[in-house]
């Protein structure tokens, strides 16, 4: 099973700078990852990283090179990135460095970063394709058939979060739901006593909003965005816009700035209150 708190932060952390910290959280407490990766694969371009993520400076210094090279000219000798334009859904498999006949390509991405083992993970969202790599270093055991299972069943939730990711930290001008420059209250973003008390505080209000509305509201200003309340409440992403402009009228705002505005200094008074 996934860790929910984890899940949640993730989720928080869409379109924000923290999301490659939250996703390596994730997937080292799932698979027990010494890094992880994520490229947009396109078909005109060259691949665009969604995640660069190791554990300790070092590591995470180095796969950050490691990608900035894949994404400039590696990704044209990857043996497993031929076959992405087959995969209808979700493919997994275990990776030895060792089965890596390129000698190059394995030095540069495997030896000279101590990987020893890989699970990588092809998939679509839609008609965009992902090409996913977990990995461990030398010191940990490889991953076997249960870790396998364990990545598919990250792999299928998070796909959806790391395509939404995407589409914000690229500044998606489709997207019609984009950041805010407000900041979040530190530890709020995922604190579902913060959510639950800002949601009580929106009811009674005397404003008429309904318990759905409070709670779409409230994830609003705790910097949640559309995805992310759809996963968290069970609902639409079009459900979710049309309580969120019922009640903007109810509260005689227009924007996410005029939330935030009103509602972000009860956010800190709880937080500081809880701490």
């Amino acid at each position: 099973m996934l860790d929910t708190d984890i899940v949640a932060r993730v989720i928080a952390n869409i379109g924000r700078t923290g999301f490659d910290a939250a996703y390596l959280e994730l997937a080292r407490k799932t698979l027990d990852v010494s890094s992880c990766s994520a490229f947009f694969i396109s078909d005109t371009a060259n691949p665009a990283p969604i995640v660069l993520e190791g554990f300790g400076e070092e590591h995470r210094s180095k796969t950050k090179d490691a990608g900035s090279t894949y994404v400039e000219s590696g990704f044209r000798d990857d043996p497993f990135l031929k076959s992405i334009g087959a995969i209808s859904d979700l493919y997994v498999r275990l990776v030895s460095p060792q089965g890596i006949g390129d000698h190059g390509y394995r030095k540069h991405y495997y030896e000279d970063l101590d990987i020893v083992s890989e699970i990588n993970v092809l998939g679509r969202v839609g008609r965009k394709r992902f090409n996913i790599g977990f990995y461990r270093i030398s010191g940990k055991k490889s991953f076997s058939e249960v870790d396998l299972e364990a990545a598919r069943m990250l792999a299928k939730i998070s796909l959806p979060v790391l395509s939404r990711h995407l589409e914000l930290s690229r500044a998606d001008p489709e997207y019609q739901d984009a950041p805010v420059d407000t900041p979040v209250a530190p530890g709020a973003a995922a604190g579902k006593p913060v959510l639950e008390h800002l949601s009580a505080v929106l009811m009674a209000e005397g404003h008429g909003l309904t318990p759905r509305e409070a709670q779409i509201c409230a994830s609003i200003v705790l910097g949640y965005r559309t995805l992310a309340i759809s996963l968290n409440l069970g609902i639409s992403e079009n459900t979710i816009c049309t309580h969120r402009k019922r009640a903007y009228a109810k509260l005689g705002i227009s924007s996410q700035n005029e939330l935030f505005s009103r509602y972000f200094r009860t956010v800190t008074r709880f937080t500081n209150q809880a701490a």
